[in-house]
């Protein structure tokens, strides 16, 4: 099975269009928390290649080598990011190799970031993220 991963980010005044909220956490309490980093795919196809190519501007996830498996393919996530008080959805569509990728980490497109209101400049968010399956 392929499950869709989402990232809700909060309306804002700045955004050019708005989103539902995202769904809360799910009642048995699986959430994740982890680090966020970003990355560009350029359209090339991610480790969920059926799912085809993964656009720069489409919002995307490269879930942690340590948890990715076919389950994941696909599979809508909703993101919330404490400091900001936004959260957004993203699909999980690629890996993330790197030893940085370390449990719940996920590597994602900028418009991610965007979506939860982190300058690009930070380059690493170590805390205040958590996410799950919307």
């Amino acid at each position: 099975t392929h499950l869709p991963l989402y990232v809700f980010v909060q309306p804002n005044s700045k955004a050019t269009s708005h989103t539902a909220p995202p769904p809360p956490p799910p009642s048995n309490g699986q959430t994740y928390d982890g680090r966020l980093t970003y990355y560009y795919p350029n359209g090339g196809e991610g480790w969920c290649w059926k799912l085809g190519g993964i656009s720069n501007g489409e919002r995307a996830i490269a879930l942690t080598y340590t948890m990715m498996s076919q389950d994941w393919c696909g599979v809508t996530v909703c993101i919330s990011y404490a400091p900001t008080g936004r959260s957004t959805t993203a699909v999980i569509k690629d890996e993330c190799p790197d030893a940085i990728c370390s449990w719940g980490h996920m590597d994602t497109t900028t418009p991610v970031w965007d979506a939860l209101g982190i300058p690009l400049s930070v380059g690493l968010v170590t805390s205040g993220l958590t996410w799950w399956k919307c």
